[in-house]
C-alpha cells in the first residue's frame, strides 16, 4: 500500500512539473507580443509649423525635448514617445536660440537673446528652476559646456566685424574670465583642460592640437599634429587625418593618448575645408556617425550616407543610404532620432526607422 502511494505521489510531482513548464512556455508566448507591441507603439507628435521651433535631444530614454513659441513665450517642452504625454519644463520670454542637455541629464542650458548684439546663457534644472545665468555682448555666440562639470563654460563671442573674444565662465565662483588665444573654437578635454588648434598653412592640410591648462593659463605641448577635424567628449579626444590613400582616418584616444577606437571612411571636402559628418557620442570609445558612401567634392558627389555605430574597432551599420542629418540617441543608446527635422526614430536593435514628428497638414494625409 505504501508503495502504491509513493508511486502516485511521484507521478503527481512529474505531472505538476510538466504543467509548470507548460505554463511558463505559455506565459513567454503571451509576453512576447507585449514586448513587440511596446517597440511598435511609438506615439506621434503633431505640431503647428507656425509655432514649432526645433527639436533639442532626448531627455530620457523615452522623452524628447523640443521648443515651441506660443502667445509670446518660448516653451521648453518634453514629449514621451511611448505615452504621448507632453510637459512644459520652462517658459522663456525672450528668444531661445539653442538648447543643450548636460550628459548628467540633470541640467539644461538655454542660449537666449532679446537683442542682436547680446546673449544670455541660462542653466536650469529639469524642474524649471534657474540655477545660474551669464550675459555676453556678442552678435553670435559659440558655447562649449563641460561634459564633466556643468559649472564650467567656454563662451566665444563673435562681434559684428567677426573679431572674437573667448571667455571661461566658472559658475561656482560666478566668474567670467577673458582668455587670450587665437582659436575661436576651443573644446573641453576633461574638466581642467581644453584643446586649441593651430593651423599649419591651410585648413585642408590640418594643424596641431594643443592642450590648454584652465588654472594656469598655459598652453602645453602638442597633443596631435596633421589633424584636420576633431571633437571631444569628457576625457576622450576624436581626431581625423587624411591618409596617403585620401581616406579620412578617425582615431579616439583618452586624455593620456591611449588609443580607444580607430576606423576609416571616405573623405569629403567643400574646396576650402574638410566636411565632418555628424557625430553622436555614446561612450568614451563609442560613437554613431554618418559615413559617406564615396569620397570627393561636396557638390560633385551624390550625398548618401550610412548611419554607423563604432565601438572600439567594431562597426555596425544601423541605417543605409540616408542624408547627412543630425543624430541624437537615448541615454541607453537603444534608439536615435535623425532626419532633416529629427523626425525619424531608429531602433538600434532592430535597425528599423519610424516617423514620430508630423506637421498638422501631414496628420490629415
Amino acid at each position: 500500500m505504501k508503495r502504491n502511494v509513493l508511486i502516485i505521489g511521484v507521478v503527481l510531482l512529474l505531472l505538476a512539473g510538466c504543467f509548470g513548464k507548460e505554463e511558463e512556455k505559455q506565459k513567454e508566448v503571451r509576453e512576447e507580443p507585449k514586448q513587440m507591441e511596446i517597440k511598435e507603439s511609438i506615439k506621434k507628435l503633431t505640431v503647428d509649423r507656425a509655432s514649432f521651433h526645433f527639436i533639442v535631444d532626448w531627455l530620457t530614454n523615452t522623452e524628447i525635448l523640443y521648443v515651441e513659441k506660443k502667445e509670446g513665450f518660448y516653451l521648453l517642452k518634453s514629449f514621451d514617445v511611448l505615452t504621448g504625454e507632453t510637459k512644459i519644463i520652462y517658459e522663456e520670454p525672450t528668444i531661445i536660440a539653442d538648447v543643450f542637455i548636460h550628459p548628467t541629464r540633470e541640467l539644461v542650458l538655454l542660449h537666449t537673446t532679446d537683442h542682436p548684439s547680446s546673449a544670455t546663457v541660462k542653466i536650469i534644472s529639469l524642474a524649471g528652476v534657474l540655477q545660474n545665468e551669464v550675459t555676453i555682448q556678442s552678435n553670435e555666440l559659440e558655447i562649449e559646456w563641460n561634459d564633466i562639470n556643468p559649472e564650467y563654460l567656454l563662451l566665444t563671442a563673435f562681434h559684428q566685424d567677426w573679431s572674437f573674444d573667448v571667455f571661461l565662465f566658472d559658475g561656482l565662483k560666478n566668474n567670467l574670465q577673458l582668455i587670450s588665444n587665437e582659436d575661436p573654437f576651443p573644446k573641453w578635454l576633461g574638466s581642467e583642460h581644453f584643446i586649441l588648434t593651430e593651423l599649419d598653412t591651410h585648413p585642408l592640410d590640418g594643424g596641431k592640437l594643443f592642450l590648454y591648462d584652465r588654472q594656469t593659463g598655459e598652453k602645453i605641448d602638442t597633443v596631435e599634429d596633421q589633424v584636420v577635424l576633431y571633437d571631444t567628449f569628457k576625457e576622450s579626444l576624436l581626431h581625423m587625418r587624411i591618409n596617403d590613400s585620401g581616406q579620412a582616418e578617425y582615431t579616439i584616444v583618452d586624455i593620456l593618448g591611449v588609443e580607444l577606437a580607430r576606423w576609416t571612411m571616405p573623405a569629403i571636402s567643400n574646396y576650402s575645408e574638410w566636411v565632418m559628418p555628424f557625430i553622436q557620442w555614446l561612450a568614451s570609445d563609442s560613437v554613431i556617425v554618418n559615413r559617406p558612401l564615396e569620397s570627393g567634392l561636396l557638390d560633385e558627389i551624390e550625398e548618401a550616407y550610412d548611419i554607423v555605430k563604432i565601438e572600439g574597432n567594431e562597426e555596425k551599420v544601423l541605417l543605409n543610404e540616408t542624408l547627412n542629418s543630425s543624430i541624437k540617441c537615448t541615454p541607453d543608446t537603444k534608439k536615435c532620432i535623425t532626419g532633416p527635422m529629427l523626425e525619424t526614430i531608429i531602433d538600434v536593435e532592430t535597425d528599423k526607422g519610424k516617423k514620430w514628428l508630423l506637421y498638422e497638414y501631414e496628420s490629415n494625409i
